[in-house]
Order: structure tokens, then sequence, then C-alpha cells
């Protein structure tokens, strides 16, 4: 496994549960935004309000252990 993923997951874990749930169904499951809506049985609103912030806390946490997303920049170890 790649030091990008196993850190992704790591990451993954931490994050809130509802934020879990959402990366796992609209990135693992690849639903839409309306069907996690309706899963969540939430708002497909609130789905990328959840999403966005998934993002964010994955990209820093990310940073944190020296993995960057950003094709363009080389990751610390790599």
């Amino acid at each position: 496994m790649s030091r990008l993923r196993e850190a992704f997951f790591r990451a993954l874990e931490d994050l809130p549960p509802r934020q879990q749930e959402v990366v796992r169904l609209r990135l693992e499951g690849g639903l839409s935004y309306r069907d996690v809506a309706e899963v969540m049985e939430t708002t497909t609103s609130n789905v990328g309000v959840l999403l966005h912030n998934a993002v964010k806390r994955l990209q820093k946490a990310l940073a944190r252990s020296g993995v960057t997303t950003d094709p363009n920049q080389k990751a610390v170890g790599s």
C-alpha cells in the first residue's frame, strides 16, 4: 500500500462519524450527492458541507504526516 493511501485511511478513521460516512459513500461507494443525502437522511447541501469539511481535515492530516496531495509538490520522505 502506498504511503499516501496508508496516511489517507489513518486520517479517515480520525474524522467525525458523519464525515467518515459521507466520504465513504461518495468516494468509495461512488454515490451522487443526491444518493448520499438520501442514505444519510439529510440535504444535498449538507452533503456538500460535510464533504468539504472532511476533505479539508484530510488535507491537514496528510500535510501533518508529511504526505502531499499536490501532484506538483514532492512529498517528504518519497
